[in-house]
């Protein structure tokens, strides 16, 4: 199946960026903050080189998405917990219903990164991953 497409992955991991002069940009689903200021940032198990690999060993471009040809990509966000655990993932650009929750299924998949740390204590981290998909 990957003879009929290219998987181009763009992995530019970034932490979102706030307006306010406050390290605290939100709140998690369950009233724990995220932190936006961190000293160092969260990393996928193995880095950069590592995340590449498992989105494009793990992701499977939509049948329906190839057959109504559609491509894109969808930026999608979640945080990476002080245990490192990934949670409140969701699509902030939608590109198709089907490549966006195949984005989402992939990132659930995702191992515990290691989490970002701040003034020497890990913290709740939110990050944006562009995911592209092109045919």
């Amino acid at each position: 199946m990957k003879k009929f497409f290219i998987l181009a992955l763009v992995i530019a991991v970034s932490v979102t960026t706030v307006f306010a002069q406050s390290d605290i940009v939100n709140k998690t689903k369950s009233g724990e903050e995220i932190c936006t200021n961190v000293d160092v940032q969260p990393q996928f198990p193995g880095g950069n080189d590592a995340l590449a690999r498992f989105l494009s060993s793990n992701l499977r471009y939509p049948l329906d998405a190839q057959e109504n040809k559609k491509e894109g990509q969808v930026i999608c966000q979640f945080d990476v917990m002080a245990t490192g655990q990934i949670e409140n993932i969701k699509v902030i650009r939608s590109v198709y219903k089907a490549l966006d929750d195949e984005s989402v299924r992939v990132i659930s998949k995702m191992p515990h990164w290691t989490p970002g740390m701040k003034d020497g204590k890990t913290v709740n981290t939110r990050i944006t991953l562009p995911i592209k998909f092109k045919l």
